[in-house]
């Protein structure tokens, strides 16, 4: 199963980079979606859930549709654009998601979950969340 997963998010990571797969939305997310992966630290260990958040913050304000996704083993939270998967490592076809047991969730729930810290990755530095805002909101 891991390699399955594995192959399927090589392959969109390879069509996303070879340019044969155009993310729906602009550039100045994925501008964003660098600076956030690089500047701030075990994003991907807690902090998936508050990037997913203000990706979504981000796309309202743009008046972009998108979806919060859950994905439930391995936990984590990610966003969906017309079909296209996107979180801190960029953005993903479908196909990514395919064998994995996945569901569409409110931005309620999502608050309520962010709200409970002991759902999360404690590697997180939740005081971070803070730059994320910064990042996606400016």
């Amino acid at each position: 199963m891991k390699l399955v997963i594995l192959t399927l998010f090589a392959v969109s990571l390879l069509t996303y980079s070879l340019g044969l797969f155009k993310p729906p939305v602009d550039d100045g997310l994925e501008k964003r979606i660098r600076i956030a992966r690089t500047e701030v630290n075990n994003i991907n260990f807690g902090g998936c859930g508050y990037n997913a958040w203000y990706v979504k913050q981000y796309l309202d304000k743009k008046g972009i549709k998108s979806n919060l996704i859950v994905v439930w083993k391995p936990f984590h939270i990610m966003n969906e654009v017309d079909g296209v998967y996107v979180d801190k490592n960029g953005f993903f076809s479908s196909a990514y998601l395919g064998w994995l047991n996945h569901d569409t969730i409110t931005p309620d729930r999502l608050q309520q979950w962010l709200n409970d810290s002991s759902r999360w990755n404690k590697s997180f530095n939740r005081s971070d969340t803070s730059r994320l805002k910064q990042i996606y909101m400016e």
